[in-house]
């Protein structure tokens, strides 16, 4: 897949999943900790399946630092390994879509901490809504705030974009 349509493909799936995650969220006051596979057209960029990974194994995964370990093992595995036979497609999944609920601290916050403090244990913690589309080469993310007042909800926020690793813009955020 050409990268002008790598990204095009990866905007739609963060945006579609990232307004999906808070609009459930807004409904049911909490999101679940997901995982998606898909599979595009590798031409048109047009998504041509999903499987969605058994919700009893997602939970197992974010149980302990050692399990989340294991989670991106799985998701490296999905993204390189051919499926099992069960699963409709003779190749590896185009993307894996994460989503899960996080504490998160912004930079600035996060520098004047200890550096290896996890965000959980900062007082300047907040609570976000983490959207991440796993390809082969690389992972785009974006957190959507949740917010207390006046009531507890969730705002959507555009994806990061990642070059080489590192978060350099963000698109418009927008409030619903």
């Amino acid at each position: 897949m050409k990268d002008d349509l790598l990204v095009k493909c990866v905007e739609d799936i963060y945006e579609h999943y990232a307004r999906t995650a808070v609009k459930n969220f807004n409904q049911d006051g909490q999101c679940f900790p997901q995982l998606h596979a898909l599979w595009c057209d590798p031409g048109q960029g047009e998504i041509t399946n999903i499987v969605v990974i058994d919700s009893r194994l997602v939970i197992k995964f974010f149980e302990d630092s050692t399990m989340k370990q294991a989670m991106m093992l799985f998701v490296d595995g999905m993204l390189t390994l051919p499926p099992p036979t069960r699963v409709d497609e003779d190749r590896p999944a185009d993307f894996v879509v994460q989503i899960s609920e996080a504490w998160a601290v912004t930079r600035q916050s996060k520098a004047a901490a200890d550096a290896v403090t996890a965000p959980s244990k900062c007082a300047d913690r907040r609570e976000v809504i983490i959207i991440s589309v796993h390809s082969k080469n690389r992972t785009f993310s974006g957190a959507c705030p949740i917010h207390d007042a006046p009531t507890r909800h969730a705002e959507y926020n555009g994806m990061m974009t990642t070059t080489g690793g590192g978060m350099v813009r963000q698109r418009e955020t927008e409030t619903h």
